[in-house]
């Protein structure tokens, strides 16, 4: 118990910025699951925040670039109809929560600044959204997967001063804009661990923009199926182990004999 106090304290302190919309593939895997837990990385093209480079001089130059890659993970935990889930965006923690079924879901996320903000300001880090997922199995490892999103997401934007002898680089304070748009996905089941590639669009409403992403998932989790297997390995294994035991114990040169054999008459 004191471990998950330390870890919740960790990550609200380090609780700041930079949340966009999780993996819609993750979080509809999570349906029945006891514990699941989930791994992406997505890349982010189009129209982005980026200067370039700025030269000042011949020797001197200034570069402004928004992360083009976003890494995500994530644990959920299901009951029902409901999932629960918290994770790690470049280092970001933020809560996800929702309604989820083999067909369709809806979820919503936020930054920890969700616990402090009070209201909305443009100088608030406040960063979130909600996601209608549809979901539409094809065969038996493959699904197919649509989303619709609405945001208040954030970007990271790198600032450096170089030259020839040294640089320093700073993370500027997350740049927030709102954002609409969808998306799909496909999943596919290796049986011991699933796969899918989402592929999003997002209009930055704030800054008349339009950015893409590409995410890779990796993730799966446990079932009261795998639980109850667990504990059925784990009681033969018991069962096995004792009876090795008794044959060693009775299998000595004192072992009792069988005293109902007939004995060979020799004559």
């Amino acid at each position: 118990m004191k471990i998950f106090s330390l870890i919740f304290v960790a990550l609200m302190l380090c609780a700041c910025s930079t949340v966009r919309p999780p993996s819609a593939a993750a979080f509809m895997d999570s349906y029945g699951k006891i514990l699941a837990g989930n791994l992406s990385l997505a890349i982010y093209a189009g129209d982005l925040d980026n200067e370039g480079h700025v030269n000042i001089d011949e020797e001197k130059f200034d570069k402004h670039e928004e992360s083009r890659f976003l890494g995500n993970f994530n644990l959920f935990m299901n009951q029902g109809y409901f999932t629960f889930g918290t994770g790690i965006q470049n280092f970001n923690p933020f809560v996800q929560t929702g309604f989820v079924s083999p067909y369709i879901g809806f979820t919503s996320w936020s930054n920890f600044d969700i616990f402090f903000e009070h209201g909305l300001s443009d100088d608030d880090e406040l960063e979130g959204g909600v996601m209608l997922i549809e979901q539409i199995p094809i065969g038996k490892i493959l699904k197919l997967g649509l989303t619709e999103h609405v945001g208040r997401n954030g970007r990271e934007i790198f600032n450096c001063h170089e030259d020839w002898l040294y640089g320093e680089c700073s993370l500027d304070p997350s740049k927030i804009y709102l954002e609409v748009g969808g998306g799909l996905y496909v999943m596919v089941d290796f049986t011991y661990v699933k796969t899918a590639i989402e592929f999003r669009y997002g209009r930055d409403i704030d800054n008349d923009a339009n950015r893409f992403a590409l995410m890779f998932d990796v993730f799966n989790g446990f079932t009261n199926e795998h639980v109850e297997k667990f504990k059925a390995w784990r009681h033969s294994k018991s069962v096995n182990k004792s009876r090795r035991k008794e044959t060693f114990i009775y299998s000595g040169p004192y072992a009792p004999q069988d005293t109902t054999r007939k004995k060979s008459v020799y004559r």
